[in-house]
């Protein structure tokens, strides 16, 4: 009897050795990056060569509809950011795009030149897609707008006086029997996307 206990013991400690567990441990930095991106966050960041630290520089922001720039003067988002000029004080620049939230024609946008400034503003738009398909219904969904962004990630050359393009915040564009796409890179969206903003910077 005391064999068979034993034998019973020690068959239960050898489960319990081998066994494998699931435990809760403290989440690291790229968890919760990876919940911002899915909460619709989006952030880029781009380093500029040493030599322009020290010298001023401006955040510029172009419209662009239908492949044609629009001029500030028309523009939804004016030349609230265009005109305003500051030291550059590092060489690591952040841009962030806050959630679209449902319904609000806008977007924000967040500008961190480390050492420098930080800066938010809104990109109004306007433009609608009209005549998308609900797959579930087969009907016609109520007008809505998607846009999304993306960043440069080709090597800028760097020169003074000289608009430097960062990112882009764009809307889908159509194509025939596909639907509407928001796809490809930087170059990609500026040649397809009908109506679009790109973020950049002027050091001089």
């Amino acid at each position: 009897m005391k064999k068979r206990l034993l034998t019973i013991l020690l068959a239960l400690t050898a489960i319990t050795a081998g066994a494998q567990t699931v435990k809760c441990v403290e989440p690291d930095a790229q968890a919760y990056i990876d919940l911002l991106t899915l909460a619709g966050y989006k952030a880029y960041k781009f380093e500029i060569p040493e030599s322009a630290v020290g010298h001023m520089a401006r955040f510029v922001i172009k419209e662009f509809k239908d492949g044609k720039e629009v001029s500030l003067d028309e523009s939804d988002f004016g030349s609230m950011i265009n005109s305003f000029s500051f030291d550059v004080g590092s060489s690591t620049i952040i841009v962030g795009f806050l959630p679209e939230k449902e319904g609000v024609p806008m977007r924000t946008v967040a500008i961190k030149w480390k050492g420098s400034m930080d800066l938010a503003g809104p990109f109004v738009y306007k433009y609608l897609i009209t005549d998308c398909i609900d797959f579930m219904t087969g009907d016609k969904r109520e007008p809505y707008s998607y846009y999304n962004t993306v960043e440069n990630k080709e090597e800028i050359e760097y020169k003074e006086k000289t608009f430097l393009p960062l990112c882009l915040l764009g809307s889908a564009y159509n194509v025939p029997d596909q639907g509407y796409k928001f796809c490809g890179d930087f170059k990609d969206l500026c040649e397809s996307s009908p109506h679009y903003y790109v973020i950049g910077i002027v050091i001089f």
